[in-house]
């Protein structure tokens, strides 16, 4: 039986136990007992049982879940583990995130303040830094050319 968003918003918690509604292909809405409505897909990989966290519900709605889940059952058929997929993704972006101009700013000013710099120095460097940060704040830098500073 397929899930509707006024089920969805019916179905009581029980303080005891988690509450499992299914909309079938393995989209499971769990409903905890603290009241919180969470999105997982049960699959299998390689022969194992497992589980992929969507995300929160009302945050991610059913109509959105149904798209996760189908985009997980196409990479299940290019034989790509959706969970390893969904931590690739997180790693590449938190390492773009790592490598914008004011991450490696904030870096080169803490290196100074270890080397014990000058507060003159360390002025200097910071007022020169927000000038450029006002234009390059979240521009991506090959780290390979920084690593000098």
């Amino acid at each position: 039986m397929t899930l509707t968003d006024t089920a969805i918003r019916k179905t009581k918690t029980d303080p005891k136990r988690t509450i499992k509604l299914s909309d079938g292909g393995g989209l499971q809405l769990w409903v905890q007992p603290t009241g919180a409505r969470l999105w997982n897909l049960a699959y299998q990989f390689n022969g194992k049982q497992r589980k992929l966290a969507i995300g929160p519900y009302p945050t991610v709605g059913l109509k959105d879940a149904r798209e996760r889940r189908e985009a997980a059952k196409r990479r299940l058929i290019e034989g790509r583990d959706p969970n390893y997929q969904k931590r690739l993704e997180k790693i590449t972006a938190q390492g773009q995130q790592a490598n914008t101009f004011e991450a490696i700013s904030r870096e080169l000013i803490d290196k100074k303040k270890e080397e014990k710099k000058a507060a003159a120095t360390l002025a200097k460097v910071n007022w020169l830094i927000e000038i450029a940060n006002s234009t390059l704040e979240h521009r991506t830098f090959n780290r390979m050319h920084t690593s000098s500073l």
